[in-house]
């Protein structure tokens, strides 16, 4: 009875003294983000989980206890499979500060969503594509649904609405194919009226002019693989692209965020490491035929990058590359716009297709440490485009009058832009604020429909839980006329006179729910 009684209490010590009574210092980190906030990775803590330490619900320190063996995923206490690794699935599919939902461990469905309101003031019909233009507008009521279908595989599907200004302001259309151009003595010159906000997001690939009123698919894909047994995952559906780093929907889209943002149906082969290695390769069909082609051909990337998501101190490097820059959202459109016969008699304003395939690549990094971070982002085209897909900021003139310059005259544009955003966090009020400032440039942008320049300063506030309070600022500096700047509204062969480049400013207020 005693040898009883002492086996028994050595049984009871040793397992007060276990580890699912222990604190568990490597507990995955939890994303603390807003989809408002510039400063993108707000973490809790910095350790990392041992992915497939097979010792026991909740107890993940013994790394490599048991080996990895199918259909037993590590597990936190409520009894689902640690997310180490969503940080950096999000970040690649530029997912960070969307919302996630409470994970209940008898539920293989979820649901979360948000909802942003946006008011502007200011010059708002300049005509800059990523800017919009809306007074009142509903930029982004969506609502995501997860779902875990079993241990291998899971889903996601996202609808989004929006009615923000619509792809091309100005624009007449043909089957989303602007249709204004002009035809003048020297060349074909399109008459372009203005950019508009977007044509990434559900409603604006449309090709529908002026303020939309649309809910659509933004993003559905599956992801197959456990990541906690193995490094290597795949997704295939609707899907951002690990191309560039950017916010969804944010209140004014970058100029790096205009050259790079990329929503297409693909199928993607990614790795993760617990170390903060990852990568991936991808492809889809070119949304457009090259002139010589009779059917689409395919469109690839890679992507490589490292990152530490952190607090204390975070910092991130990563580079992506896309084989046709034609098949960036925007890119498609303004050339699509800008596309002419290649013929020297110049029967039609627009060819069958694209001219030349251009690549492009991305370089992005951020770091933080305490309140401080800084996210920097450069992304430059490879190759000239076509004089016939896209033209170059220089312009030649006969004195009175300006025109592109030609084929005889050199290339087409070879864009590249930069982006840089600082950001200063803090509680005041019992309340997460954050104060950022933010400046890009470029060059070869303007029939990008872009600045030459812009400055960004901007303020948002935690107001309550979940529901966030910003302002913000943007100062944009036009391309000066002899390099197809001060032309927006006037077509370059109405004779727009030469000069300085002109300013103007914006103002938005932004208010944003998020639930899940």
């Amino acid at each position: 009875m005693k040898l009883k009684l002492i086996a028994a209490s050595m049984s009871l010590l040793g397992l007060i003294s276990s580890s699912a009574f222990a604190a568990d210092e490597t507990t995955t980190v939890t994303t603390k983000t807003t989809h408002h906030k510039r400063h993108h990775h707000r973490m809790v803590r910095c350790h990392r989980v041992a992915p497939c330490a097979r010792v026991a619900p909740c107890d993940l320190k013994n790394e490599g206890a048991l080996p990895c063996e199918p259909r037993q995923p590590c597990v936190t206490e409520c009894g689902m499979p640690t997310t180490w690794y969503q940080p950096y699935l999000d970040s690649m599919g530029q997912n960070m500060g969307r919302a996630k939902p409470t994970v209940d461990c008898n539920k293989p469905l979820v649901f979360a969503g948000g909802v942003n309101f946006d008011y502007h003031l200011g010059n708002r019909h300049i005509g800059y594509m990523g800017e919009n233009t809306e007074r009142f507008s509903v930029n982004d009521a969506y609502l995501d649904a997860f779902g875990r279908v079993n241990e291998m595989v899971k889903a996601f599907v996202e609808l989004s609405y929006n009615n923000t200004n619509g792809s091309v302001a100005g624009f007449s259309e043909n089957n989303g194919i602007p249709t204004n151009e002009t035809i003048d003595g020297n060349g074909v010159n399109p008459t372009l009226l203005g950019g508009g906000y977007s044509n990434v997001y559900p409603g604006e690939a449309s090709g529908q002019t002026g303020a939309l009123n649309l809910v659509g698919l933004q993003q559905a894909y599956v992801t197959i693989g456990d990541l906690n047994c193995f490094p290597v995952y795949l997704q295939l559906g609707r899907q951002f692209q690990d191309y560039g780093r950017y916010q969804i929907h944010p209140i004014t889209r970058s100029l790096t965020q205009v050259l790079t943002e990329t929503l297409r149906t693909s199928a993607n082969l990614g790795f993760v490491l617990p170390m903060g290695f990852h990568g991936q390769i991808w492809t889809f069909d070119t949304p457009e035929k090259k002139y010589t082609e009779s059917h689409s051909s395919f469109t690839y990337g890679a992507s490589l990058g490292y990152d530490l998501f952190c607090d204390q101190l975070g910092y991130g490097l990563g580079i992506g590359y896309i084989s046709n820059m034609i098949s960036v959202n925007d890119v498609d459109l303004i050339a699509r716009a800008n596309e002419v016969n290649p013929t020297p008699a110049f029967t039609s304003p627009f060819s069958t297709g694209y001219k030349h395939r251009v690549g492009a690549v991305d370089v992005y990094g951020h770091i933080n440490t305490g309140p401080f971070s800084l996210v920097v982002d450069w992304t430059t085209a490879l190759q000239n485009f076509s004089i016939y897909d896209i033209r170059p900021n220089a312009t030649v003139s006969n004195g009175t009058t300006f025109f592109p310059a030609t084929t005889a005259l050199g290339n087409g544009a070879k864009p590249w832009a930069v982006s840089a955003t600082a950001n200063f966090a803090f509680n005041y009020w019992c309340k997460n604020q954050n104060l950022y400032l933010g400046y890009q440039t470029g060059d070869d942008l303007a029939l990008f429909e872009l600045p030459s320049s812009r400055w960004v300063l901007g303020y948002n506030i935690d107001m309550w839980k979940n529901t966030n309070f910003g302002v913000e600022w943007d100062h944009d500096t036009a391309y000066s006329s002899q390099k197809n700047g001060s032309s927006f509204i006037a077509p370059l062969n109405s004779g727009a006179p030469s000069g300085s480049a002109g300013n103007s400013n914006t103002v938005a207020f932004r208010a944003g729910v998020m639930f899940g």
